[in-house]
């Protein structure tokens, strides 16, 4: 596999970040915003981000979801070859679904049970995340149980 560095300069200034050509995965945030599918993710590695994500201090005052992350710590709590940006974009989901309360019969504190991870690793998102429907996934939990 023939691999592009983390960060092509031309690239950085538009604002994106490359990875190794990982054939079908996700390569760039432009993904999350073009409808794009997201595909499925294992879900040991969400749980080792949203853990990454959940216990990294915040700035005080920062608003939920403001705070960057360098896809080089994301993709470094994930398996080799597996996709960080669609890792991080599953694993983004979580925080408002426990926000809303969505989650409450599925979760310990602000931690959620394996079956979360486990469902939402594979759920659908053939249109990405734009168009995620928080009740088709509750529907889904409760399949899995």
């Amino acid at each position: 596999m023939d691999e592009k560095p983390l960060t092509d300069t031309n690239d950085r200034l538009k604002g994106r970040l490359w990875y190794p050509d990982l054939g079908h995965y996700m390569l760039d945030f432009e993904s999350l915003l073009s409808g794009k599918p997201v595909p499925a993710v294992d879900a040991s590695d969400m749980k080792r981000v949203w853990e990454l994500t959940s216990e990294a201090p915040r700035p005080e005052g920062a608003a939920p979801g403001s705070v960057s992350w360098d896809m080089r710590l994301i993709a470094g709590q994930c398996r080799l070859g597996a996709g960080p940006l669609a890792i991080f974009f599953r694993v983004a989901l979580l925080r408002p679904l426990l926000e809303s309360g969505l989650l409450d019969e599925w979760r310990d504190g602000d931690r959620p049970h394996d079956v979360v991870f486990q469902t939402l690793a594979t759920f659908p998102l053939p249109e990405g995340i734009q168009n995620f429907r928080a009740d088709e996934f509750a529907d889904a939990l409760r399949k899995a149980l």
